[in-house]
């Protein structure tokens, strides 16, 4: 039943991700008694919901456009399930500010693969690494990620090498004279700290990020074990993916904000590889299976935070 309703891409199935992310996003505090998160906040509550939103939408697009997948909503199901799992990681504004744009970072390095428009995708994709790291600091780890591109592409061409830096000069240039003009140029020195703290992860928090990474590990395993079967724009594709997951657990690992919300890095990579590894799942039964104790357990440990 599960997999007739997620096994393919209805709107239905966006709306009700959507929906329960919603929920999850605005309902969270009143479970904890954080009633004060609801006090001269309506607008920034309404802009990350939209935010929240526009990920999924993204993330369902580089997935059907990309064809990472087959034809089904199990990537957004996946994502939105993490979100459950780890309800802290939608509670800042500023990560789920930060993580969008990584993943349209992502969407403009995925698209390599046509080989068309490359320089203008790689430049469009450090911009929006850069807005992203104006967020949290460490998200400038994924400047990584493009040159990894190049390096898979085309790195024969020198120009290429140079994309990165013209996106980064072309961003530092436009903030350093608002921060001029605003005369606070001691903002970049105050953000950009890059400094690393201890983990304020509790003992479950520990478990159940360990489980999480555990599973990711087979998904990622098992998909590669297959990759020699599919085409070589995906086995690219994946590669990139691979090193996005990487730079996310650093990127979390790193950010002196060492919070449960930093995890969301990791999401959208994780998504893709859990995907494929279930629709390499063959036995209708064991998938619905398999299925159902996906979809179970992050809302089991959600209602065990809540009492």
């Amino acid at each position: 039943m599960i997999s007739s309703i997620f096994g393919k891409t209805k709107p239905i199935n966006f709306f009700i991700l959507c929906g329960v992310l919603l929920v999850l996003y605005i309902g969270m505090p009143v479970f904890e008694g954080n009633y004060h998160f609801y006090e001269h906040q309506t607008g920034a509550i309404i802009l990350t919901s939209i935010v929240l939103v526009l990920t999924i939408l993204v993330l369902d697009f580089i997935v059907k456009r990309n064809k990472i997948t087959e034809s089904n909503s199990y990537a957004i199901l996946f994502y939105v399930l993490f979100c459950i799992a780890f309800p802290e990681s939608v509670a800042s504004s500023k990560f789920v500010f930060c993580n969008f744009f990584l993943v349209l970072a992502t969407r403009r390095l995925v698209s390599l693969k046509s080989l068309n428009d490359i320089r203008l995708k790689l430049y469009d994709a450090t911009i929006w690494i850069v807005i992203a790291s104006l967020f949290v600091d460490w998200a400038a780890l994924y400047i990584v990620l493009v040159f990894l591109s190049i390096l898979i592409y085309e790195p024969q061409i020198a120009k290429n090498w140079l994309v990165p830096i013209t996106g980064i000069a072309t961003v530092g240039f436009i903030g350093f004279a608002y921060l001029k003009w605003n005369q606070n140029e001691a903002l970049i020195n105050d953000h950009f700290q890059f400094s690393i703290q201890e983990s304020d992860f509790s003992i479950q928090q520990w478990m159940l990020f360990g489980i999480s990474l555990l599973i990711i590990v087979v998904s990622v395993f098992v998909t590669f074990s297959q990759a020699s079967k599919t085409v070589v724009g995906k086995n690219n594709t994946l590669r990139l993916v691979a090193a996005s997951l990487v730079i996310g657990l650093l990127a979390a690992g790193f950010s002196k904000e060492n919070s449960m919300s930093s995890v969301l890095f990791v999401f959208f990579p994780a998504t893709i590889f859990l995907t494929n590894a279930t629709e390499l799942i063959r036995k209708p039964k064991a998938k619905e299976i398999a299925l159902l104790i996906m979809i179970i357990a992050p809302f089991v440990l959600l209602v065990y935070r809540l009492i």
